[in-house]
């Protein structure tokens, strides 16, 4: 009696955690937008991409609320658009030194000069992380811009994960840099001096697009899980210490080699593939390996199933990079680094599970209850990601 009561309360338990899950399967894709911007003399000239998603935080576009946007209302949306991104983009050329530090929210730098921004009818521009509402723009400044300051304030009161990626081009020149709700001024000296590649904030954005991205983080938990206790003849196998964290570095360093090797071949030879494809892929990926720590299906290919999976999340890790129209070197300097900031998020999530898994794996509520409760979570988000995209990419 008590038994049966046990099991419908996990089936409870397991139904509430799923439907919260499912809000965050549903609600998760990388939030991202993208200024793409070119300079000459007193004038940039260039184009906003916001994700169609996106801007119904900015401005009403739904009209008929019939949840689904129309050209139609785009159209019809657009000035109440552009009055925003006005307000909240905005432009200035510098006279004062800049390296003083701007503050978060101080919209206008000491000494400078407010440039005109103009901004023509937006278009519909499919890329590779979606479908990008894409606003043409032209800034004109009094005089020649030298020292830039860019301030932008879209989208970060209503979303504290987006990220605004800026390329700057100047000549031979490229400028990058990223916004964030932290990081919402950026300062730029333009001058026939070189390159100037913000690298570290790159860095930054791989460590945080793992730490967010929750489908590759439940992939690499559910690698990980069979390895400390498994179930074989009715017996739970605890492999010694030193063999689990054998296993765990070679299943991470596949994971690794297969996007990274990935990730290089993209950068080197421009190859694409079809997002959708790759994400829809990655989503069955999430599922399999949930199955997977139920009963063993590749458990005797552990190490080919977590490279050969590996090499299609390289394709996803790519993607928003390319929307960013580098240059191929600038780009290939920016994608290492942005590796680079996947693999360190990558070994601190590591770290941290590593000692929590060795100590709860000789526990017999873990092994009999919060395993397969954990894998049965897994599998449920890996199937709604799976419904999820389909549905998109139909």
């Amino acid at each position: 009696m008590k038994q049966a009561l046990l099991k419908r309360w996990l089936i409870v338990l397991l139904i509430s955690v799923s439907s919260v899950l499912s809000q965050f399967a549903l609600a998760h894709s990388s939030s991202n937008s993208f200024l793409l911007l070119t300079a000459k003399d007193n004038a940039l000239i260039g184009a906003l991409r916001l994700r169609v998603q996106d801007i119904v935080w900015l401005a009403d576009f739904d009209r008929n609320r019939d949840l689904q946007l129309s050209w139609q209302e785009l159209q019809q949306g657009q000035p109440v658009l552009q009055a925003v991104i006005a307000k909240q983009l905005v432009f200035y050329n510098a006279t004062a030194d800049l390296a003083t530090p701007v503050a978060v929210n101080q919209q206008q730098p000491a000494q400078a000069a407010v440039c005109a921004l103009q901004l023509q009818a937006l278009r519909l521009e499919q890329l590779n992380t979606g479908l990008f509402v894409e606003l043409p723009l032209q800034v004109s400044c009094a005089s020649t811009i030298q020292q830039l300051h860019i301030h932008n304030d879209l989208l970060f009161a209503t979303d504290t994960a987006h990220r605004s990626m800026l390329n700057l081009q100047q000549g031979a020149n490229t400028f990058t840099a990223v916004f964030s709700p932290e990081q919402r001024e950026q300062q730029l000296l333009l001058t026939p001096a070189g390159t100037s590649l913000d690298l570290l904030a790159m860095l930054q954005e791989g460590v945080w697009h793992i730490w967010t991205g929750y489908d590759h983080l439940l992939f690499l938990l559910a690698l990980l899980l069979p390895l400390f206790v498994r179930k074989a003849k009715q017996q739970w196998l605890l492999p010694a210490a030193r063999a689990v964290a054998t296993q765990v570095l070679w299943t991470v360093s596949a994971f690794t080699v297969a996007h990274s090797l990935t990730l290089l071949l993209a950068s080197v030879t421009q190859v694409q593939i079809d997002s959708k494809a790759v994400e829809l892929v990655i989503a069955a990926s999430v599922a399999l390996s949930g199955v997977n720590v139920l009963t063993p299906i590749f458990s005797q290919h552990h190490l080919p199933v977590a490279f050969g999976f590996g090499l299609i999340h390289g394709f996803g890790f790519a993607g928003a990079l390319r929307d960013l129209s580098l240059t191929p070197a600038a780009f290939l300097q920016s994608l290492l680094s942005f590796n680079v900031g996947v693999e360190l998020g990558q070994l601190a999530i590591v770290a941290a599970v590593f000692p929590l898994l060795l100590y709860l794996r000789c526990k017999r509520y873990y092994q009999t209850l919060l395993q397969p409760f954990l894998a049965l979570a897994i599998v449920c988000c890996g199937v709604l990601w799976v419904l999820e995209r389909s549905i998109a990419s139909s």
